[in-house]
């Protein structure tokens, strides 16, 4: 019974529906990243959680029991971290989300739902590609990946990548490129 109703810039325009139960997701992390500009909650890119956390507080007053379930990267300033605590009225719970996925990614997480870290589910690459094949360029070497990656990349138009961080999703094989 899950309806995705797609840009969350666009919440205004979600009136018509009876009510909605969590509202999830994740804002740009390039305003607080290492790989960013950090420049934290100053950031045009950063705006996104506002706009998130205004259609939370609007659905909230329709829908007492209303859910949320936000995620960001680890790397936040302490005072930005307050502040977007203070703005969710909650502390995030810490945890790497390669217990969940195919991608080693340290992450907080904010919610209003009460939960534990999740126990390890084993999910790796191969379990996730139907077609082709993960690799990693390195140093100009393409070189099959089947554990976890720590940064997904469907087109990968960046170049070189650094130290192996990236992997490519490929249709074939590593041998094939």
């Amino acid at each position: 019974d899950i309806r995705h109703l797609g840009d969350i810039k666009n919440w205004k325009f979600f009136d018509q529906l009876p009510q909605i139960d969590l509202l999830a997701g994740g804002f740009p992390c390039q305003s607080h990243s290492i790989a960013g500009n950090r420049k934290g909650l100053s950031d045009p890119r950063w705006q996104l959680f506002y706009v998130m956390a205004e259609a939370f507080e609007h659905y909230k007053k329709l829908n007492p029991n209303l859910k949320f379930l936000f995620e960001n990267v680890t790397k936040i300033k302490k005072q930005d971290l307050e502040e977007i605590n203070r703005i969710l009225g909650c502390e995030p719970i810490k945890f790497n989300s390669a217990v969940v996925s195919a991608q080693n990614r340290e992450r907080l997480y904010w919610s209003n739902i009460p939960f534990t870290v999740p126990e390890d589910k084993h999910i790796y690459l191969k379990d996730i590609l139907e077609d082709g094949e993960a690799v990693v360029k390195s140093y100009g070497k393409y070189i099959p990946r089947t554990d976890k990656s720590t940064c997904l990349d469907a087109s990968y138009y960046k170049g070189e990548d650094n130290h192996g961080q990236r992997t490519i999703v490929r249709v074939g094989t590593a041998s094939d490129i």
